[in-house]
């Protein structure tokens, strides 16, 4: 039996991450985001940019929380509008 490498661990851990994201937003939002986007604004800090209908759209940290600043929600848009 081999041991997996990061590098094949990491779809899975992001997908995982997204997966959790979604939920937290579901939770937050009482409905399910359209889509989920992991974005990194700036080395270290996680975000997870989630889209619902209408257009709306909801930040969360690297704690599935909110992004309490509206500065680090346009910051975490920007960065997700690049990728």
């Amino acid at each position: 039996m081999t041991t997996p490498t990061p590098e094949a661990e990491a779809p899975e851990a992001l997908l995982a991450r997204l997966r959790a994201a979604q939920e937290a937003a579901a939770a937050l939002a009482g409905a399910e985001p359209a889509g989920v986007r992991a974005v990194e604004p700036a080395p270290g800090r996680d975000r997870y940019l989630c889209a619902f209908a209408g257009p709306a759209f909801l930040c969360l940290t690297d704690r599935l929380e909110p992004e309490p600043t509206e500065r680090g929600a346009r910051e975490t848009a920007s960065a997700g509008l690049l990728w």
